[in-house]
């Protein structure tokens, strides 16, 4: 039973691996690292401005090794430029005391980093969400278990009916539509603002 478990956790752990290897590797794409420039920056900026942006940033280097810095297995970039001022990965900018900054600073000490879509903590972002789903998630059960219990207890009291065949076939039906496709329908038939139920 123990080797069953420390079987799987390493399937998941490999599996989170490759799967987040996979994303930051499409994320950091030279297209989208361009993208990243031009909107952090300016959209006026030249290609050699682009260049030595990604550079100045810590997107340069080889893909392998920026992933390893954001698991936190290597340590974090860090830059000085021609006026003496350092800055990297691990370097908060508020911070006076630059040598007091850790040199891991990846998913593993808790860093996610900072989202440019947000303006805030990846971290911070990902726990809001989070919290949105736990909430969604505890409606969804306090309207699928006592739905779930009702339609059993109606189609075992009544087995073979009518009532039972139509019972199976609304349940059937429901499973076996995907979420996407019952999502819209259900927006449409609730937060639709010309044919929708809902106010």
């Amino acid at each position: 039973m123990l080797f069953f478990v420390i079987k799987r956790l390493g399937v998941m752990v490999l599996t989170a691996l490759a799967l987040t290897f996979v994303v930051f590797y499409l994320t950091n794409l030279p297209p989208n690292l361009e993208k990243l420039a031009r909107t952090e920056g300016s959209v006026r900026m030249t290609d050699a401005s682009v260049a030595q942006w990604i550079i100045d940033n810590g997107h340069g280097g080889s893909v392998m090794g920026r992933y390893a810095q954001w698991i936190g297995i290597a340590p974090g970039w860090t830059l000085t430029d021609e006026k003496g001022v350092s800055r990297g990965r691990c370097i908060d900018p508020q911070a006076s005391d630059v040598a007091a900054a850790p040199r891991f600073c990846g998913v593993l000490q808790g860093s996610w980093g900072f989202s440019t879509v947000f303006r805030k903590p990846v971290l911070d972002s990902v726990s809001e969400k989070l919290g949105q789903t736990a909430y969604l998630m505890a409606a969804v059960m306090l309207v699928m278990v006592p739905t779930s219990l009702i339609i059993g207890i109606l189609s075992g009291m009544r087995e073979g009916s009518v009532t039972d065949r139509v019972l199976s076939f609304f349940s059937i039906a429901t499973t076996a539509t995907p979420e996407y496709v019952s999502g819209v329908v259900l927006v449409a038939l609730f937060a639709s603002a010309t044919a929708g139920l809902s106010p």
